[in-house]
């Protein structure tokens, strides 16, 4: 993905086929596809090639906390855990790194759920969107 759209998109994940929520109760969480408002996303650039995800319905962003070491969904901040590099694959195929933790992508393990991970090239660390 060279560049994201403008608009509200939803963001699959390319190897477990789950859509990424901001679920009121569960907060950041894989599931499967549905058009509740929870599950689109606008991506917004704040630098080259940074972006901040964040949540149409709920207002939060996608972060990752470092010193719960996972993803999570929180309120729009200027700290660099929320802020993501969107690193293209293919045309609609990306991976998400995290900027405060460079190593750090996000990945929906199917055993673990969202996790941060370093790049292993595995499908389950490959995003793509629908609008």
């Amino acid at each position: 993905m060279s560049t994201p759209p403008q608009t509200a998109i939803r963001i699959k994940n390319v190897q477990t086929g789950k859509f990424l929520y901001d679920n009121a109760t569960d907060g950041l969480i894989p599931w499967q596809e549905s058009t509740n408002a929870d599950g689109y996303w606008y991506i917004t650039p704040v630098g080259d090639k940074i972006y901040k995800i964040k949540n149409r319905l709920t207002g939060n962003n996608i972060y990752f906390n470092t010193r719960l070491q996972k993803p999570i969904t929180w309120q729009d901040s200027i700290n660099e855990d929320g802020k993501w590099e969107v690193v293209p694959v293919t045309d609609k195929q990306f991976k998400l790194r995290n900027i405060e933790s460079p190593t750090v992508f996000l990945y929906h393990n199917s055993s673990l759920g969202l996790i941060g991970y370093h790049d292993n090239n595995a499908t389950d660390g490959i995003w793509t969107y629908l609008d």
